[in-house]
């Protein structure tokens, strides 16, 4: 019986170890959103405000995280990859990318209308 149980958490703990760390991923609900200091086609900084609910969820998130790389998608598609300096407070997030004035718009409506996510995801360590 004692061998069993032996053979058991041994079985247990390479299967514990061998599995992938899960990921945790927000999803951010988002009210607005503008562009500023567009020069030319590319350029500027987007950015989004999410509701009061979101900017909770997101410090919970970041305080979690920090010191370890996050990405931002929209739309299931990788925007950025950053890592977490400090919590993030406030319900406006600058998001810093190279795309024309139309993508941007295209986006932020997307956002608005709920027919895109705004979604941060990690790996647990």
């Amino acid at each position: 019986m004692v061998m069993m149980r032996c053979i058991q958490a041994a079985f247990w703990t390479a299967i514990l170890l061998a599995s992938p760390a899960m990921a945790e991923s927000l999803k951010l609900q988002v009210e607005s959103g503008s562009i500023t200091d567009i020069t030319g086609n590319q350029g500027g900084h987007f950015y989004v405000s999410i509701t009061s609910q979101s900017s909770r969820d997101l410090y919970s998130f970041t305080e979690r995280y920090v010191g370890k790389k996050v990405d931002i998608l929209v739309a299931g598609t990788l925007m950025v990859s950053s890592i977490i300096r400090e919590p993030i407070h406030g319900r406006e997030l600058p998001i810093m990318l190279s795309m024309t004035d139309a993508e941007w718009r295209e986006t932020i409506a997307k956002l608005i209308k709920g027919t895109a996510t705004l979604e941060l995801r990690t790996t647990a360590p």
